[in-house]
């Protein structure tokens, strides 16, 4: 029986993940079957929720025609221990249906782990979620798992489950984690119909790994060393695997365009600090990272950091509402850089326990570049309405108009642009400018060599989304969102 139920699940997941990832799962968990359903003083623990979620856009969007969006979710937890508690076992399912957005149409395994204890060492093996970092907003050095942005804004579940073998070290000298992982997931974005909608769509066939560089091609090495003394709280980090960050790039294809992922390998060093005070919390991250790229060229090394405070007010106005204050200043070396959207900004959080029967709960969030003067702005909130039911809400606005780009600077740029296209192009090889000739010349056979045909005009139009692409201004990064501001209803029922 036990084994007949570890393969069903194995079969589950065998979509999801590498063939060598789930050999290893069947090596770490068959042995685990014996003892998980021989024990008949303990029978497990099941808890599920079904969630209905319903989207609205007040703007229009040039991208997309979606304006509402209706979708379902559900996930799952089975635990089972036995050993006297020194053995667990945990299987927690997710699935997301959406009425538009293919890509939204997920399955995922969130944890599928058995985890043993021992007095001074842990082992947990499995597919697992690994959360690092103190910072409320973007924790720099939480690179374990991959992030998910169909999940929504502010969403709790966004990371995707991550395969891995976890030793834990428990001493008096604190807590020394080794990581080793296998099985890389990819970042999932909105498809052509989802909201947000990009001038670009993704495209996930062509998504590439450079893992020259790479000693063990597939595996992702970490280790996280993590004490305390006094008031003051630390962890030290180091991960050497593929980057969760991909490179994204134009794929110089004029017949069908598109955004190209490149994941690269990186190296990334760590810190977490925390000092309380007086019911006050001084909170500091920072990440240094080596060998990421952005559009296809070395960033070299950077650092990413978070400084800020946290602190409760209760009893607010001689209520029983409290008010948890967090205040967050971000900056990232990369600056200017696209890819990096919080690179000097400024971070507040309110949250609101209502500490009432009914567990209500409302959180402020604000993001906003003093520099640059955009930002977002999101308000959630949550409450039970029955014993098994719970109302939600999250509404996000962002603060930000998208500028049109002056002449003179599109000038400056095409000739930038056709430059280093020019530079790089080689007469047998597969530079961009090759790409785009390539792919010009064989819509201009299909054509007939007449310019005036439909297939020809929108290979030039085509053109003109390339030149967007490379349009993005640093001063207006959150112009892409202007129009996407949503407001979500989430009714969700517990099991």
């Amino acid at each position: 029986m036990g084994f007949r139920v570890t393969h069903k699940l194995l079969k589950i997941i065998n979509t999801s993940f590498p063939r060598c990832t789930i050999y290893s799962l069947v090596m770490v968990l068959f042995p685990l079957t014996g003892y998980c359903y021989d024990d008949s003083e303990y029978r497990g623990e099941w808890t599920s929720e079904i969630g209905f979620e319903a989207t609205g856009y007040p703007e229009e969007s040039d991208n997309s025609d979606v304006r509402s969006n209706l979708s379902t979710f559900m996930s799952a937890e089975y635990y089972y221990e036995w050993n006297d508690g020194w053995d667990s076992f945990v299987f927690s399912p997710r699935l997301r249906l959406d009425q538009n957005d293919e890509k939204r149409n997920i399955f995922d395994i969130s944890e599928l782990s058995w985890i043993h204890v021992e007095d001074t060492w842990e082992i947990r093996t499995g597919i697992r979620q690994v959360s690092w970092g103190v910072a409320l907003a973007q924790p720099p050095v939480d690179v374990i798992n991959q992030t998910s942005f169909v999940e929504g804004f502010m969403a709790t579940n966004s990371k995707l489950g991550q395969p891995m073998v976890n030793l834990s070290l428990v001493r008096d000298w604190g807590i020394l984690d080794f990581y080793i992982m296998a099985g890389f997931r990819e970042q999932v974005f909105p498809g052509e119909s989802g909201r947000p909608g990009f001038p670009i769509e993704f495209d996930d066939d062509e998504t590439t790994f450079p893992f020259e560089d790479r000693t063990y091609q597939g595996m992702d090495f970490a280790v996280r060393w993590q004490h305390s003394w006094d008031a003051f709280e630390w962890a030290l980090s180091y991960f050497d695997g593929t980057s969760r960050d991909p490179s994204v790039n134009f794929n110089f294809d004029l017949a069908e365009p598109g955004v190209v992922a490149s994941y690269y390998p990186i190296r990334q060093l760590g810190l977490e600090l925390i000092y309380i005070y007086n019911g006050w919390q001084f909170k500091f991250e920072n990440a240094t990272t080596d060998g990421q790229y952005q559009q296809d060229d070395p960033v070299g090394t950077y650092t990413s950091s978070v400084i800020g405070l946290e602190t409760t007010f209760g009893a607010l106005f001689g209520s029983n509402i409290d008010v948890i204050v967090n205040v967050e200043y971000l900056l990232d070396d990369r600056k200017d850089d696209i890819v990096t959207f919080f690179e000097h900004d400024v971070m507040l959080g309110l949250i609101f326990p209502f500490n009432d029967a009914y567990d209500t709960r409302v959180a402020l969030l604000s993001i906003w570049d003093p520099k640059y003067d955009e930002g977002m702005f999101a308000l959630q909130g949550e409450r039970r309405i029955a014993k098994s039911w719970k109302l939600g809400f999250v509404a996000v606005y962002f603060a930000a108009e998208a500028e049109e780009v002056s002449q003179d600077v599109r000038d400056a740029q095409t000739e930038e642009l056709v430059n280093e296209l020019i530079s790089e192009f080689e007469l047998f090889g597969e530079s961009e400018l090759e790409k785009i000739i390539e792919s010009f010349g064989s819509i201009l056979q299909e054509n007939s060599f007449r310019f005036n045909s439909p297939g020809v005009q929108n290979a030039l139009n085509n053109i003109g989304e390339l030149q967007d692409f490379a349009f993005q201004q640093p001063d207006n990064k959150l112009g892409i969102l202007e129009t996407e501001s949503s407001f979500t209803i989430q009714l969700i029922h517990y099991f």
